[in-house]
């Protein structure tokens, strides 16, 4: 955080204050001044300015200020390591479900595909993405269609939880086509 004055003997405030930018982007700069226009206020919070505080001021004025521009950077700043944690997550999750030789799927409350895995395409020879908004069924053995329903449309926790269930699957086309 940078306390400039917009007034000093040697530079002009705004000058500093674009420096500060240019050459730091991550330092916040409260201006202190004693110009107290909305046009200066505006204009120097275009220009990157955290805030500013009139002169004369009182401490705890400052003290708060400052207290507010660290609190918000430090926020940022976990803000920015929860995402690379977030993405760095995402990118792991995402090789481990394209990777599996499964096919892992997930469906909407009608039993749409809203996801399927690249196994889908290896093991029935379809773009995976023409299976997505298609229901299910299209993909299961005329002969395990009933165990297939029974299966999606059952409760899956408690006593009623199935863990697994074996279903044929057929491929709209032969695969090497």
């Amino acid at each position: 955080v940078a306390l400039l004055d917009m007034v000093m003997p040697d530079t002009d405030g705004h000058q500093l204050m674009d420096l500060i930018n240019q050459n730091n982007s991550d330092t916040d700069v409260i201006i202190i001044t004693g110009n107290a226009s909305l046009e200066f206020a505006i204009g120097a919070l275009k220009r990157g300015a955290y805030d500013y505080v009139r002169k004369p001021f009182e401490f705890e004025e400052l003290l708060t200020t400052v207290e507010n521009a660290l609190k918000q950077k430090r926020l940022k700043r976990e803000n920015e390591i929860i995402h690379e944690n977030l993405e760095r997550s995402e990118s792991r999750y995402r090789h481990l479900l394209e990777s599996s030789p499964d096919i892992i799927y997930a469906l909407d409350e009608a039993g749409n595909f809203t996801f399927i895995s690249n196994a889908a395409e290896r093991l029935l020879c379809v773009d995976r993405q023409q299976l997505i908004s298609k229901h299910y069924s299209n993909i299961i053995h005329e002969d395990d269609q009933e165990k297939a329903r029974c299966f999606f449309n059952e409760r899956r926790t408690g006593e009623r939880s199935t863990t697994g269930v074996e279903l044929r699957l057929i491929s709209p086309k032969e695969c090497g086509e």
